[in-house]
């Protein structure tokens, strides 16, 4: 084998034929150069174009610049203009606020002072209302309390009652028992 290598590829023959068309349109050396020639003065028809584009941007660009400077210097003028008008609505505005507000704690000042005797008033009427509740609490604790005595000695004696019952109730059923077991009651 020599140093040579040989690489072979494949080409489609839609792609073989397209450049098929292309190796015999660009043979002929004329049509090269009319078609160069055609394509250099396009370009510079477009470059012509693109210039005179160029130029009425920058003169829109700078007619903008210099109303956009025009607009600022009124914006900066009516700016200062409204900064004075607010600097003077809030020097009023608080001037008004001071005197609303003087107004204001003086009549609740007033106000508080009224209240604070009519508290004191109420207080002593619910202190006088307390004192006679807890009276009345006291006299029926106590009247529960005597009543809770008496329920006791109730109890006491139902409880004293209730043992002489069930003696009396033992007691008849021994007699009961006795007097069956002894006499034929059946016979009476």
């Amino acid at each position: 084998m020599s140093g040579r290598k040989v690489t072979y590829t494949t080409i489609s023959d839609d792609e073989l034929n397209r450049l098929r068309r292309q190796a015999s349109q660009a043979s002929t050396l004329s049509r090269c150069n009319q078609a160069l020639q055609d394509l250099s003065s396009r370009n510079d028809q477009i470059m012509r174009q693109q210039r005179q584009r160029i130029d009425a941007l920058n003169t829109t660009v700078s007619n903008q610049n210099t109303a956009l400077a025009n607009q600022t210097a009124a914006v900066s003028s009516v700016r200062r203009e409204l900064r004075t008008q607010i600097q003077n609505v809030l020097s009023e505005s608080d001037r008004r606020l001071d005197r609303a507000m003087r107004t204001a704690t003086e009549r609740m000042n007033e106000q508080a002072s009224a209240l604070n005797g009519r508290m004191d008033a109420l207080q002593h009427q619910v202190a006088a209302q307390v004192e006679s509740v807890n009276t009345r609490v006291q006299r029926v604790e106590a009247n529960v309390q005597q009543t809770a005595d008496q329920l006791g000695v109730l109890l006491e004696s139902n409880a004293t009652l209730l043992d002489l019952a069930r003696e009396y109730a033992d007691t008849a059923r021994t007699i009961n028992g006795d007097t069956a077991a002894n006499y034929r009651t059946e016979l009476l």
